[in-house]
């Protein structure tokens, strides 16, 4: 983790918000099910994991308030992509496909995972939310070799899931 950050905790204070209009959701990532959008309502109290809550911010066309807390304290980071992971976990993905996915599922490799199901959507978000700049091209050439660390990663621990990873490589040249 960057920071010692554990819980986000929002409170909005936007009354009569339109998402239509105004733009400005929390969309938050609880990999592998399906991304959930969070409208800044007046009112509305969102608590998630710093650490583990893949999320960003939808560009807002109005001025938008909100209270942000952040709980902190010791954690354990998730290992970087280019550290094997500790636990056995490393000899179920050498075995089945199965048991590969069920690894790839697990809290070792999760945000891991998410980080390369998410990718394109995650440039998107990039390029949507900083102005063309050498800052935004440097994040986004980070994300694709960070992609990259992972994909070689899964296809050294499973060449079962390499066809997996072929549809990544082409995002990571593009």
């Amino acid at each position: 983790a960057v920071d010692d950050r554990v819980v986000s905790a929002l409170l909005y204070l936007n009354p009569a918000w339109d998402v239509e209009r105004d733009g400005g959701q929390l969309r938050l990532y609880p990999y592998p099910f399906e991304p959930v959008d969070v409208a800044p309502n007046e009112g509305t109290l969102v608590l998630f994991s710093a650490t583990r809550m893949i999320h960003r911010v939808a560009p807002a066309t109005t001025r938008r308030y909100c209270l942000t807390l952040w709980l902190r304290g010791a954690i354990r980071s998730p290992p970087s992509p280019s550290t094997p992971v500790p636990g056995g976990v490393d000899a179920t993905l050498r075995t089945t496909e199965s048991g590969a996915w069920s690894a790839l599922l697990s809290r070792e490799y999760r945000t891991h995972v998410a980080k390369l199901a998410l990718c394109s959507e995650w440039e998107h978000s990039l390029a949507q939310s900083h102005p063309a700049s050498v800052g935004r091209d440097v994040a986004i050439d980070t994300l694709k070799r960070e992609q990259g660390l992972i994909v070689d990663n899964i296809r050294a621990m499973q060449p079962a899931l390499a066809e997996a990873c072929a549809s990544v490589e082409s995002f990571r040249r593009a």
